[in-house]
């Protein structure tokens, strides 16, 4: 049965796949939040010769009934879920003529990858340098922008770092990223190691493994100072590391000179 703002679905339909529908209690029952990308129904023609793609505006599990219009089945209680200001019907379209032959219901799926900027600005305010970060989107909780303690050296493709003041470890993995928190710097993680038994470790490197629990190898030498390691009777000076889960990959995008007149604000 066909109605010209809504469709019953056939009995064959599991009524689970309309409940699964994410809603809103914010309308009337069975109305979508106003949010046209969150659901769509695409209505085919009896003859299969035509399709319309609408936004689904409101469910009816119970009776196997959706609609793509803002009034009911009855051409009855109009509500605004779009919050346009506007009474949408969307009618079938003409070639339809009156009648649906099937529908495919269609939720968006989340996007499987996000991704943020990274600014490095100069004492001026400038921007003097870009990145843009490619991640599987999973969404940021605040533990996973915590700082370790951590010493970052120019010209060397190592990392110093310890676990936080609490006792929380880092996540180390081959191929993940580390970020130098105080120059806001990307670096792939190639190798860790973790601080071998005291018996264990050269002589040469009791100096390192002393002031530090892990050691990282990266892809590519360290641009610029962060901390210090320690060297004779200096001790090591921490500054901070970030390793944000699910980064796939850190795209330079340098930074652009703008004319004198754009920066001063001039048209």
């Amino acid at each position: 049965v066909s109605y010209p703002v809504g469709v019953r679905l056939v009995d064959s339909v599991l009524p689970d796949d309309l409940v699964a529908v994410p809603t809103s209690a914010s309308t009337r029952p069975g109305g979508l939040i106003p949010d046209p990308e969150i659901a769509e129904i695409t209505l085919f023609s009896e003859d299969g010769r035509f399709s319309q793609t609408y936004p689904l505006t409101n469910t009816d599990p119970a009776n196997l009934k959706c609609y793509w219009s803002e009034y009911d089945d009855q051409g009855n209680n109009p509500v605004d879920y779009n919050g346009n200001g506007y009474s949408d019907i969307r009618g079938l379209p003409a070639e339809f003529l009156g009648k649906v032959g099937r529908v495919i219901l269609r939720t968006v799926r989340d996007a499987d990858f996000s991704w943020l900027l990274t600014v490095r600005r100069g004492s001026d305010g400038q921007a003097r340098g870009v990145d843009v970060v490619i991640r599987y989107h999973t969404g940021i909780k605040p533990l996973d922008e915590r700082i370790f303690p951590a010493s970052f050296r120019a010209g060397l493709a190592v990392v110093g770092v310890n676990d936080a003041a609490d006792g929380t470890e880092p996540v180390l993995k081959r191929g993940a990223y580390v970020f130098d928190a105080l120059n806001a710097r990307w670096y792939r993680i190639t190798n860790h190691e973790t601080r071998p038994s005291s018996g264990l470790i050269p002589t040469s490197e009791a100096g390192f493994w002393g002031a530090y629990k892990y050691r990282l190898t990266l892809e590519s030498e360290v641009v610029a100072n962060a901390g210090a390691f320690p060297t004779g009777s200096t001790s090591a000076v921490y500054s901070g590391a970030m390793f944000l889960p699910g980064v796939v990959d850190v795209y330079p995008m340098g930074s652009l000179s703008l004319p004198a007149a754009l920066q001063a604000g001039e048209n």
